[in-house]
């Protein structure tokens, strides 16, 4: 986990380990990473909930297009714009977190072997 730490913060991101898992920030309006070992595999994984995030951003918009659709008004652009700008957070944190899987997987392999 120190090996990792230390070639992730070489990269230029922002580490911090709480708990035994770390916490990657990757900038921008991009969401954070979280890094653990995984016990029963003994592999490092990397967690980014992206799906859940997407779902509910996606989830928004929608609801923002419905209320649009009624009604003209602030309350769905302020809904459409928020919902997009978190969906362009999602597809920029699945983008930056390339580098960080490919880090996390040299690494599994190399412990595996």
């Amino acid at each position: 986990m120190d090996e990792l730490h230390r070639l992730i913060s070489c990269r230029g991101y922002r580490v911090s380990e709480e708990s035994g898992k770390l916490k990657v920030r990757l900038g921008g309006i991009s969401n954070e990473v979280v890094i653990e070992k995984d016990i029963p595999t003994g592999l490092l994984v990397v967690n980014t909930s992206e799906m859940r995030k997407g779902l509910l951003y996606g989830l928004m918009l929608f609801m923002g297009l419905t209320i649009h659709e009624h009604s003209n008004g602030y309350l769905s652009a302020m809904i459409i714009s928020f919902s997009v700008v978190g969906l362009f957070g999602v597809v920029l944190t699945e983008l930056k977190v390339q580098k960080i899987r490919e880090l996390v997987y040299q690494l599994n392999k190399n412990e595996s072997t």
